[in-house]
């Protein structure tokens, strides 16, 4: 993926997410997640994130990030496996 590719990616899943009226909240990184909305929550603070890094030439950085993203996405409920692929390509 290109580092528009993956802005264009991170900006739909955050208008997804606030459309399901999701907040933008942080997870503490040293507890386990059991909370759904909690995990997307988390999500949304990442896409700023996978911006600057898209903006500072970490494009590497950004495709970890995107995968993580897109696990939680699948594993919540959000999009499809066949939906996240067809972002990939």
């Amino acid at each position: 993926m290109t580092g528009d590719q993956i802005v264009a990616a991170t900006d739909r899943y955050d208008r997804e997410l606030e459309k399901e009226e999701i907040p933008v909240a942080e997870h503490p990184h040293d507890i386990i997640c059991m909370m759904r909305r909690a995990a997307l929550a988390h999500l949304r603070t990442m896409f700023p994130k996978m911006v600057q890094f898209v903006s500072e030439d970490k494009i590497e950085k950004a495709m970890r990030w995107l995968g993580f993203v897109q696990g939680v996405l699948w594993v919540c409920g959000v999009y499809t496996l066949e939906q996240l692929k067809a972002d990939n390509r």
